[in-house]
C-alpha cells in the first residue's frame, strides 16, 4: 500500500474517480432537490380537452388582461344576428408551447401541449392538455381560476341554448350555441304546452319530496303524432324557455352500444334535456323482430336506462315518435313513461293562433281562413309553409285557402308545401302577388 500511495498514477486515478463521484452525487442532490422544490414550492394544475373545462379554461386564458403570449393559435366562427346578418368573428388562445399569464397579482405559466400521435377516433381532434403551474402551495388559486373560467364561459350563452350530442362515453359540443327560441314561437293545441310546462316546474321543484320518499329524481315524457306537428321544435323551445341545454342521444347510430347509452344518460350536462328522437325508427315489435335494435344496443338496454339499475337521476328525458303504436308496450308503461301528449294535425284553435302570428292587423279575416282548413289533416309544418308564400298578403292566404284545403284532403302533400302538385302550385303562384316559388327556396 505504501508503494501505491507514492506513485502518482494511482493518486492521479483516484481522485478522478472521487471527483467522478462527488459530480455523481451532486448531480443526484440537485435532481432531488428540484423534485422537492416542485413538490413544495410549485402547485400546478393539468386541463385535459376530455374534460368539459378545457374549452372554459381557454376561452378565459384569451382574456386581454391577464393574456401576454405572442404565438397564437386562431380559431374563426360565424355567427348569425336578430337581423339575419352574417358575421364572422375569430378569436385568439395560446398556441401549443410554454406563456405566461397573470392572475389575482400572481404568474402563471401556461403550457399547452398537443399530442399529433393521440387522436379522438370519433372527431379526429388531437389530444391537448394546458399545464399550469404557479409558485406556491395553496391550490385554491386553481380553484377560483375554473370558477371564474366556467361563470364567463355561462355568461357568453346566457340567452343561447348549447346543443351535445353523444360521443362513445361522453357528450360534446356540437356547433355553436344557438339563440334561444321563444315559446310563444311553437304554437300546441290548447292547454298542451301549459301542462308540460306546469308538471316540468312542479318536477324542478320537488327534489326533497323525491328523495324523502326513495323515488328516483327523474321524469320522462313521450310525444307523439304525425310528422310537421311540433314534437322537436317544442322542446327547442322549451328548453330555451327554462334556461336548460339540450343533449341529442342518436339511437340510430350502429356503434352506440348498452354501456355507453348508459354511461352517457349518468353523465349528463347540468340543467339539460335529453332527447331521444324518433325512436320508432329504430324499435320495432319484438314478436315481429326479437333483436328490437341495430347491432349494439339491445331492447334490455334501453329499459334499463330509462328506469333500471343504471339509470341516472336528475333528469329529464324526452322521446318522440311519429308511430306510437309501433313501440312496444314495455317502453310506454307508467314508471318509464310518466307523461305522453299527442300532437296531431293542426286544430282550429292552432290555425286562429299561427293566422294572426303571420298577420296580427288582420283578425277579421281569421274566422274565414279557419273555416276552410280546418279539419283537412294540414300539419302546422305545411300551415306554416302556406303562410310564408303568402306572409305579405293576408287576404290572399284566405282567397287561396280552399286550393291548400283541397290539397291536405286529397293527401298529395305529405312532408311540406314544397310537396303540392304542379297544378296546385300554379294556382296558388297566379293568384298571389307576393308568392316565393317553392323550387327556387
Amino acid at each position: 500500500m505504501d508503494v501505491l500511495k507514492g506513485n502518482p498514477y494511482f493518486d492521479a486515478g483516484f481522485g478522478l474517480a472521487l471527483m467522478g463521484v462527488g459530480l455523481g452525487l451532486l448531480r443526484q442532490a440537485s435532481r432531488y432537490s428540484l423534485v422537492l422544490a416542485r413538490r413544495h414550492l410549485l402547485v400546478s394544475m393539468e386541463v385535459t380537452n376530455k374534460d368539459p373545462a378545457y374549452p372554459w379554461v381557454l376561452q378565459w386564458i384569451n382574456s386581454p388582461q391577464r393574456f401576454m403570449a405572442q404565438h397564437l393559435t386562431a380559431t374563426t366562427s360565424v355567427q348569425t344576428s336578430a337581423t339575419g346578418d352574417v358575421q364572422t368573428l375569430f378569436s385568439f388562445s395560446p398556441s401549443p408551447g410554454r406563456h405566461i399569464i397573470t392572475y389575482k397579482r400572481r404568474w402563471i405559466a401556461v403550457e399547452r401541449k398537443r399530442e399529433q400521435s393521440m387522436v379522438n377516433v370519433n372527431t379526429g381532434q388531437p389530444f391537448e392538455s394546458v399545464m399550469f403551474t404557479t409558485v406556491g402551495t395553496d391550490r385554491r388559486i386553481y380553484e377560483d381560476l375554473l370558477i371564474e373560467a366556467q361563470r364567463a364561459a355561462l355568461q357568453e350563452t346566457e340567452d343561447r341554448t348549447v346543443i351535445y350530442k353523444s360521443f362513445t362515453f361522453k357528450w360534446q359540443q356540437f356547433g355553436h350555441p344557438k339563440r334561444r327560441r321563444p315559446l310563444e314561437s311553437v304554437i300546441l293545441d290548447e292547454g298542451v304546452a301549459d301542462e308540460i310546462i306546469d308538471d316540468l316546474q312542479d318536477f324542478k321543484a320537488s327534489y326533497q319530496w323525491y328523495v324523502d320518499r326513495g323515488i328516483p329524481y327523474r321524469r320522462c315524457y313521450m310525444l307523439h303524432g304525425t310528422p310537421g306537428s311540433g314534437k322537436t321544435s317544442f322542446i327547442t323551445a322549451l328548453a330555451g324557455h327554462l334556461g336548460y341545454n339540450i343533449c341529442i342521444l342518436s339511437l340510430s347510430d350502429p356503434s352506440l352500444t348498452d354501456d355507453q347509452l348508459a354511461q352517457c344518460l349518468s353523465v349528463v350536462p347540468q340543467q339539460s334535456i335529453v332527447v331521444m328522437e324518433d325512436i320508432d325508427a329504430v324499435f320495432v315489435d319484438r314478436a315481429a323482430k326479437p333483436d328490437g335494435f341495430k347491432p349494439g344496443l339491445s331492447f334490455s338496454g334501453l329499459l334499463n336506462v330509462l328506469d333500471g339499475v343504471v339509470a341516472g337521476e336528475e333528469r329529464i328525458l324526452f322521446l318522440t315518435t311519429n308511430h306510437i303504436d309501433r313501440l312496444d308496450s314495455a317502453i310506454i308503461r307508467p314508471g318509464r313513461v310518466d307523461v305522453t301528449k299527442f300532437l296531431g294535425p293542426a286544430t282550429r284553435f292552432q290555425i286562429e293562433k299561427m293566422f294572426l302570428k303571420f298577420f296580427p292587423s288582420d283578425s277579421s279575416l281569421v274566422s274565414q281562413f279557419a273555416e276552410n282548413v280546418s279539419g283537412t289533416g294540414a300539419s302546422m309544418a305545411e300551415l306554416q309553409g302556406y303562410f310564408m308564400i303568402h306572409k305579405h298578403n293576408a287576404q290572399s292566404a284566405v282567397d287561396d285557402a280552399k286550393f291548400f284545403a283541397r290539397a291536405m284532403a286529397s293527401k298529395h302533400k305529405t312532408d311540406s308545401i314544397h310537396s303540392l302538385n304542379p297544378e296546385m302550385i300554379n294556382s296558388l303562384n297566379s293568384k298571389s302577388k307576393d308568392v316565393i316559388n317553392p323550387e327556387s327556396k
